[in-house]
C-alpha cells in the first residue's frame, strides 16, 4: 500500500502540470512567512529578504516534503512541549512531570552555556531526580522530533525510529545562575521584539503570547 502511494505521489510530482501548482504554493508561503517574519528586516532591504527566505527556506523545505512523500517509508513529525500550566493560572507555565524522565531523549541546548548541547549521560557524578527537578529549567522547544516507520514485506509496519531528536531550549543551573542571566545575559531577538512597543511593530494576539514565553530566558 505505501509504495503505490510513493508512487502515486512521484507521478503528481513529476507531472508538468504539477509546476504551475509548486510555483504557485512557493509563492503564497514564501508572502505569508515574509510577513510574518519582516520585523525581522529593515524595510529596504524586504526584497532582498524575501528573495532569500525563499532560495534557503520555502524552496529546500518543499523539496524535502517531496522527497518524504515519495519515500517508501513513513516520515513524520511529533512535537511534545513538556509544558504544562502552573495549578490557578493561565498565564504561567511549568515543565511537566515526564519532561525529567525524558530529558535523555531529546537534544538539550543549555541556555546559560550559550546553548551548548546539554549531555546529562557525559555528567560525573551523575545529577539526582531531585537535583534536575530542582535546577532544570523547560524554556521552550526549538523542534519537533522527526520519526520514520519503515515499511517492510507485506506491507508490515516497523517500530518508529528517531531521525531527529526533538531539540528543546533549557537551563541548567542554581536559581543564582538563572537570576544573574535574565539580569545581565545577552538579549535575543525575540527578547527585543516582544519589549517593543505593539504599535511599531504591529505584534499583537498569539505572537504577543508566543512572544510572553520567551521572553525572560531570551
Amino acid at each position: 500500500m505505501r509504495s503505490w502511494v510513493s508512487e502515486a505521489y512521484n507521478a503528481i510530482f513529476s507531472a508538468k502540470e504539477f509546476s504551475h501548482v509548486r510555483s504557485k504554493a512557493r509563492q503564497r508561503l514564501t508572502g505569508q512567512l515574509s510577513e510574518i517574519f519582516r520585523v525581522f528586516c529593515k524595510k529596504e532591504r524586504f526584497e532582498w529578504f524575501v528573495h532569500g527566505f525563499e532560495t534557503e527556506c520555502v524552496i529546500p523545505a518543499m523539496a524535502l516534503y517531496e522527497k518524504l512523500q515519495c519515500s517508501v517509508h513513513h516520515y513524520y513529525l511529533d512535537i511534545t512541549p513538556f509544558i504544562v500550566w502552573s495549578p490557578g493560572s493561565n498565564t504561567q507555565y511549568e515543565a511537566s512531570p515526564e519532561f525529567i524522565d525524558n530529558i535523555r531523549d531529546l537534544d538539550c541546548r543549555d541556555l546559560l552555556k550559550h546553548r551548548k548541547a546539554f549531555n546529562l549521560n557525559k555528567m560525573n557524578p551523575q545529577p539526582t531526580k531531585t537535583e534536575l527537578y530542582e535546577n532544570m529549567t523547560n524554556v521552550c522547544t526549538l523542534t519537533p522530533a522527526l520519526y520514520v516507520r519503515q515499511i517492510g514485506r507485506r506491507d508490515a509496519i516497523k517500530e518508529p525510529v528517531v531521525v531527529r531528536r526533538q531539540q528543546m531550549l533549557v537551563a541548567w543551573g542554581n536559581d543564582e545562575k538563572k537570576a544573574k542571566f535574565v539580569k545581565n545575559g545577552e538579549r535575543t531577538l525575540i527578547h527585543t521584539v516582544f519589549h517593543t512597543k505593539p504599535e511599531r511593530t504591529g505584534i499583537s494576539g498569539v505572537e504577543s503570547w508566543v512572544g510572553g514565553l520567551t521572553s525572560r530566558w531570551g
